[in-house]
């Protein structure tokens, strides 16, 4: 087993209520507990994992959890960690809980950020507001200034809606200006709590082509741009994407394969103990069974291997396995895309044996198309 990436979701509780979050119960208060981490890491170090993992804390605001639960969790990881491995902590945050203090921990304790941030605030607080309706970019660029004063690097990943599309220009602009050396941007989805976005148009398809039109004008832009800066910002798309045109230019038979399709490679922790794999936003279930994907409890299993010898995991499994062969057989885009990100295909088709998503369609397809279109064009 190669896991490398462990998903965690200290609490469900999160002090901003995003339009798009795929997260239920923001409201509701409750930490994972000290003995659901005493038995996640004795599950984590008892089996065969990668020689160096990655805990993301996630999934809700994981800062609302409080600086006394992280202390406790390296306590006990400390604990239960006989062998010295290395473990690297990521912590996902909205951004507007970071004052000095968290700083101070984040510093002493080598936690990496990542903060979500949607570009300059008329765009940003038009989804990211607190439960009150208030706009949160103030707070989150506070956020960023103390990150900046105590020198602590970051990077930043925003969610891309239609409102942003005609703004490239804008929200390059803003990262720049900001000093943001690398973020990433994901397309606003389908998920099982908003059941609804504003780029997927799965009942109403007479407005599609314009979409699609102002989707690859917004890449277009952002490439320029970027090309333009390329040795001061990483843009985790466009760098994906251009690299992988490079490396298929030397050697044709290379093709992407996304960590979130192979079994356990991507575990998700809720903070009831309960695990799933794949991707992070099945770990919610579906729209009439929040346990659908559940395969376990850190409470109840000796190592995360167990999990792949169950009955839900192997359907599972096959069925991903079946919709990533159609893709591949189908699909012009596949060696860019791998078959397709699993939780829009859950999420859009209801099932993960399928090929086309909406999200592929732009996220994927349109993207290749941009720069495929961009390098063709380009002097010899």
């Amino acid at each position: 087993m190669s896991t490398s990436l462990v998903v965690m979701q200290p609490t469900s509780l999160c002090n901003l209520n995003c339009s798009y979050c795929y997260v239920p119960g923001r409201l509701q208060k409750g930490n994972m507990t000290d003995e659901t981490l005493a038995h996640f890491f004795r599950v984590l170090f008892d089996s065969d994992l990668a020689a160096q993992c990655r805990l993301l804390w996630h999934a809700g605001e994981p800062m609302a959890a409080g600086l006394p639960f992280y202390r406790r969790m390296l306590d006990i990881q400390g604990r239960h960690n006989h062998t010295g491995r290395p473990i690297d902590h990521w912590i996902q945050t909205n951004g507007t809980l970071i004052d000095d203090d968290w700083c101070e921990f984040f510093r002493q304790h080598r936690v990496r950020v990542s903060l979500s941030l949607d570009g300059p605030a008329f765009l940003h607080d038009q989804h990211r507001r607190d439960w009150s309706g208030r706009g949160s970019f103030a707070r989150v660029l506070r956020g960023v200034e103390a990150l900046k004063r105590w020198q602590i690097e970051f990077q930043v990943l925003s969610v891309v809606t239609a409102d942003t599309l005609d703004f490239a220009a804008e929200y390059f602009a803003f990262f720049l200006d900001h000093g943001i050396e690398w973020w990433g941007f994901n397309i606003e989805e389908l998920n099982v709590q908003t059941r609804s976005s504003s780029l997927v148009r799965r009942e109403d398809r007479a407005d599609w082509q314009d979409l699609e039109q102002r989707y690859k004008r917004f890449v277009a832009t952002l490439f320029a741009l970027w090309k333009q800066h390329y040795r001061d910002i990483h843009i985790r798309e466009l760098s994906q994407v251009y690299e992988l045109v490079n490396e298929k230019a030397k050697n044709p038979r290379v093709h992407r394969v996304s960590e979130e399709q192979v079994g356990m490679d991507v575990l998700n922790v809720k903070k009831n103990g309960d695990v799933t794999t794949f991707s992070p936003e099945l770990i919610e279930g579906n729209d009439g069974d929040p346990d659908a994907f559940v395969l376990g409890n850190v409470s109840q299993i000796r190592s995360f291997g167990e999990l792949k010898e169950t009955v839900k995991y192997r359907t599972m499994e096959a069925e991903i396995r079946s919709g990533v062969e159609r893709c591949r057989r189908s699909c012009a885009y596949f060696d860019f895309c791998g078959g397709g990100h699993l939780s829009a295909k859950y999420f859009e088709n209801g099932t993960f044996d399928c090929t086309e998503t909406d999200y592929c369609r732009l996220h994927r397809q349109a993207m290749v198309d941009v720069i495929l279109d961009d390098l063709a064009s380009a002097p010899a």
